[in-house]
């Protein structure tokens, strides 16, 4: 008895084992792509985290820089104001004792015309100018004044002449800077500063 001979047809076999290859191929493409493009989003997702930190840090460095330039401002502020709250101070002490250690006549002009020699809540002397009899208005009001100088033993004297120049003659103006004038001469002699200030008012 002859054994019969098994032909297999080979070629739809390989088109088979070949279709599941490229199917197997595909899928792997498919994947490894997936994969290489979630690996790409995670490095940029990286990549911008990076550089979200660095920008943080780089915008916490110059908030920092910001931060002791204007802290650095205010101290110098600061130690400008404290220097010329001490200067003022200084300042303020020195006319202080000046004025402590110094006579202050005031001269002004009354209602009625009259002149008024005064020392702190003193009258020292009243007098009308009259132009026809200036000398009686000039010797007194020189004496007065004069006698003043002399008598004290602070450092420095101050004239005040507060005037309205409503009430006052130019003549009478005239003799009182003439008389100041004078003084200032006699009390250098014994070194006495006399310092004149001129207040014009509107009583």
């Amino acid at each position: 008895m002859k054994k019969r001979q098994i032909l297999v047809e080979l070629t739809p076999l390989l088109d088979v084992i070949l279709i599941i290859l490229f199917v197997i191929m595909a899928q792997s493409k498919l994947r490894a792509e997936a994969a290489v493009s979630e690996q790409t989003m995670a490095e940029q997702r990286l990549q911008h985290a990076v550089e979200e930190r660095d920008q943080e840090k780089a915008e916490a460095g110059r908030l920092s820089a910001e931060f002791e330039a204007e802290k650095k401002a205010l101290q110098d502020e600061i130690a400008l104001l404290t220097d010329r709250l001490d200067q003022a101070k200084s300042v303020a002490e020195a006319k202080s004792s000046v004025l402590e250690n110094s006579l202050l006549l005031v001269l002004r002009t009354s209602e009625n015309g009259d002149l008024t020699l005064i020392r702190g809540d003193d009258e020292l002397l009243r007098v009308r100018y009259e132009w026809h009899d200036e000398k009686f208005a000039y010797d007194n009001l020189k004496n007065a004044i004069t006698d003043e100088l002399k008598r004290t033993d602070r450092m420095a004297a101050f004239i005040v002449f507060r005037y309205d120049r409503e009430k006052i003659y130019y003549a009478e103006y005239g003799m009182v800077r003439r008389i100041v004038g004078e003084c200032r001469l006699e009390a250098a002699k014994k070194n006495l500063p006399i310092h004149y200030v001129e207040q014009e008012s509107s009583e």
